[in-house]
């Protein structure tokens, strides 16, 4: 049952209290998704993948990591359209400097 309306002294208005959503869905808690199921791989990719340099590796994940961060950049223009391009870029890369593995 939920708690009666109380009178403020300073205004005719009457004051509800504050009751939480049974759900809030926010950057920081998104609703749960269903696994996605990946292809498993060739054995030619694998042989591939394999036989890169460490120089290779190191290009892919940093060709991955610039894909993610201009995927996240993207998404934060289109949350704040009112932000500029500089504010954007700075909470994106604050966004980045405090994610972990």
């Amino acid at each position: 049952m939920p708690a009666p309306p109380v009178e403020s002294r300073d205004s005719p208005f009457r004051i509800l209290p504050f009751t939480a959503p049974a759900f809030r869905v926010s950057f920081f808690n998104p609703p749960r998704l269903k696994a996605m199921k990946l292809e498993p791989l060739h054995p030619i990719q694998i042989q591939r993948f394999r036989e890169m340099t460490f120089a290779e590796k190191w290009a892919v994940a940093q060709g991955l990591w610039i894909m993610a961060r201009d995927a996240r950049l993207a998404a934060t223009r289109r949350a704040n359209p009112d932000l500029s391009e500089e504010e954007c870029r700075k909470l994106v890369a604050r966004e980045f400097a405090s994610t972990r593995t």
